[in-house]
């Protein structure tokens, strides 16, 4: 349903583009008579939904992600409740976050599509560009909302409001991404500890030549910081990573980052020559040093 969803979003938008005949945004306040699109190329990402480009001219723009919203990356600028029933601003800032990580990783230098939306403004009151980005043929906006990284800016008036509230309560629902904090009304509890916090199993383009691409993010929700020596995740295959020395500050986190680098305090790296995590799906578990489970992460 969900790819059914994105290829018709984007089919509509190339017939836009061909019937418009123009490949520039109406740079104004005023609505678009058709939803225009240029192709631009990313030059920084700010956070999740917030992106610089260069435009064809030359120019330079802010581009925020038209209907939707991630979470700030920090505690202080996020609300309580303003993603469901998620009061907790420290873990909605954890997921601000890997939202950003996750649109820097597949954005950055790259040359995407933007697109206008005829019910929409072309800029919103801070005087960026509002847009859908579409990345190798996919909505760009759509996937954030669909991995849980994301929630439908409501507020807004743009026509695809329908499809993301859609995509947003299938992730609810799965209590995919942020949402698995609560995965309904019924479920208060939250994440205690150390636990995995998001798993990027489908790395952008080719896994075999982006392993980094794929990762997994070990969050502590806790104030008091966790040592993490002994402790190991392990694929559902049986491969398995341990952790020879490591603390996880109180709300901090670390990302363990399937190909080759040099490990830090909050990156590691698992140095395995291939793919391990499965896009059709695939299980992950985290064991402390006595090797009880902790956390597991499945898709």
């Amino acid at each position: 349903m969900e790819q059914q969803i994105h290829c018709l979003f984007v089919s509509l938008i190339l017939i836009t583009i061909l019937s418009a005949g123009c490949t520039t945004f109406i740079r104004d306040e005023t609505h678009s008579e058709a939803g225009l699109a240029m192709q631009v190329t990313v030059l920084s990402v700010t956070d999740g939904d917030t992106i610089r480009v260069r435009m064809p001219d030359e120019t330079k723009e802010v581009v925020r992600l038209l209907g939707i919203d991630t979470p700030e990356k920090t505690p202080e600028n996020n609300h309580p409740f303003e993603y469901g029933t998620i009061d907790d601003t420290s873990y909605l800032a954890l997921w601000g976050e890997e939202a950003a990580r996750f649109t820097r990783d597949s954005l950055t230098k790259e040359t995407v599509l933007l697109a206008s939306d005829k019910d929409a403004p072309s800029r919103d009151p801070y005087g960026r560009l509002l847009a859908y980005v579409i990345y190798k043929g996919e909505d760009f906006n759509a996937l954030l909302v669909s991995r849980g990284l994301a929630r439908v800016y409501v507020a807004e008036t743009f026509s695809h409001k329908q499809e993301y509230l859609a995509l947003e309560d299938a992730a609810r629902k799965g209590g995919v991404g942020l949402w698995q904090y609560r995965k309904d009304e019924e479920m208060p509890e939250q994440p205690a500890g150390v636990y995995i916090l998001d798993v990027i199993y489908d790395a952008a383009g080719d896994d075999e030549t982006n392993l980094n691409g794929e990762r997994i993010c070990i969050a502590n929700a806790g104030e008091t910081p966790v040592e993490i020596k002994g402790w190991c995740v392990q694929e559902s295959g049986g491969i398995r990573y341990s952790f020879s020395d490591g603390i996880i500050p109180g709300h901090g986190r670390v990302t363990l980052f399937i190909g080759s680098g040099t490990d830090t305090l909050t990156d590691r790296y698992w140095n395995l020559g291939t793919p391990v995590l499965g896009n059709r799906g695939d299980t992950v578990m985290l064991y402390d040093n006595s090797g009880v489970l902790v956390s597991s992460f499945g898709w």
